[in-house]
């Protein structure tokens, strides 16, 4: 199945994930390692992991995968920078 095929609005999860970078740099500033990225990633994981096993489906569950999604986004826009 193509991405073009399923029914969502990509343009809605985007903007989320983007609304969530911005916070994250505003609040955090950039990454200062790959390890502190992993770090970060690895405790929202975890929290997403948590929900899961709790049953938790609600708004809260799909907030932490956008902040999964949004922090790997930022791992990978600052990729260059962190290679170094």
């Amino acid at each position: 199945m193509r991405i073009d095929d399923l029914d969502f609005d990509f343009a809605k999860i985007n903007a989320e994930i983007r609304d969530e970078i911005q916070e994250g740099r505003e609040r955090f500033g950039d990454f200062r390692s790959f390890h502190e990225a992993y770090a970060v990633l690895l405790e929202e994981v975890d929290e997403v992991w948590a929900r899961i096993k709790a049953k938790d489906h609600s708004d809260g569950l799909r907030h932490d995968l956008t902040q999964v999604a949004a922090i790997t986004a930022r791992i990978l826009l600052e990729f260059e920078r962190l290679a170094v």
